[in-house]
């Protein structure tokens, strides 16, 4: 469950403000935006949710190609548009600096639809694909107004 706080998005960035200090949510954790109709601090379920965003970065092993792991990686990924209920896009890119070799972007219609995503057959072939090259991952899933 999510806990609800005041909030606001800007650029595209959910932001928490404070007197004088503005925290990107990113280096907490994520809280629900949007026109909710409920009191301050009142749990909602992710299934009464807007869209989520489901970003996920890579580190590729040290002794692979990765240009021709990325791209099989990518390959594999970006093949699940149009097959995936409730996905309604995807990327994946290589990183040009950072710790981070690769990243995904996605972006489902709502919690349900990523929870589904998750167990879908051609997304779990395509996770062995993955998990043959990538040897640490960070995962960040939010919701977007």
């Amino acid at each position: 469950m999510l806990l609800r706080q005041k909030s606001l998005l800007q650029n595209n960035k959910a932001l928490i403000t404070q007197p004088e200090t503005e925290v990107s949510l990113a280096a907490i954790s994520i809280w629900p935006i949007g026109g909710h109709n409920r009191k301050e601090n009142e749990h909602i379920s992710q299934e009464e949710t807007d869209m989520v965003k489901h970003m996920i970065f890579w580190k590729l092993k040290a002794d692979c190609d990765k240009a021709a792991a990325s791209e099989e990686i990518r390959a594999a990924l970006e093949g699940l548009a149009g097959h995936v209920p409730g996905l309604q896009s995807i990327q994946v890119r290589r990183t040009y600096q950072g710790e981070w070799d690769l990243v995904l972007d996605s972006v489902f219609d709502d919690a349900a639809a990523e929870k589904a995503y998750q167990t879908h057959p051609m997304h779990v072939a395509a996770k062995e694909i993955v998990h043959s090259y990538a040897v640490e991952r960070v995962c960040a899933d939010y919701e977007t107004a």
